[in-house]
């Protein structure tokens, strides 16, 4: 009897320790809520975390689309004329969405004529400085600041943003 009793706490021990292994990757998975989608024509790829925005953004070719969720992400250049679409700027409670944020510096720098930077629903917490662009289009996004690199932005449109300081 002592025998069965033992290897059935063996067994409860293992089934415990399995369990939290599973409690504690499904609290860490959950945790990581940042998440960019890049759609290249049909194709579609996923990023995770911090870093999201970044990878899809190195992985982006002109015309193609990232969309992000709510949540911070790294900041990096960004070189290429593309879609850009974020949860918005604030806290919605209605759809249950947090901003996108950006939490650094960011440089604007796309030289393409003929393909043009979109961005939408993104707060930029940092400075956003601009180098080249060509008709870009921000709508429903917050800015710090924006401040030229030089002056080649031309025929920028603005649409329901808010601007601290240009």
């Amino acid at each position: 009897m002592k025998a069965i009793a033992l290897q059935f706490g063996k067994a409860m021990s293992a089934a415990l320790f399995v369990l939290l292994l599973v409690v504690v990757g499904t609290k860490n998975a959950l945790a990581q809520t940042q998440v960019a989608t890049l759609q290249h024509g049909d194709d579609v790829s996923v990023y995770y975390g911090t870093n999201a925005f970044v990878e899809a953004h190195t992985a982006a070719q002109t015309g193609d689309i990232i969309t992000l969720s709510g949540g911070s992400y790294a900041p990096c250049n960004i070189t290429k004329a593309i879609t850009l679409h974020g949860a918005g700027c604030a806290v919605d409670t209605v759809a249950n969405t947090t901003p996108t944020i950006f939490g650094g510096d960011i440089l604007l720098n796309v030289a393409d004529t003929s393909n043009f930077l979109t961005i939408e629903g993104i707060l930029f917490r940092h400075n956003v400085y601009f180098n080249t662009l060509y008709n870009p289009k921000f709508n429903k996004c917050s800015f710090t600041s924006i401040s030229p690199y030089s002056n080649n932005m031309v025929n920028a449109q603005f649409a329901n943003c808010i601007i601290n300081q240009f």
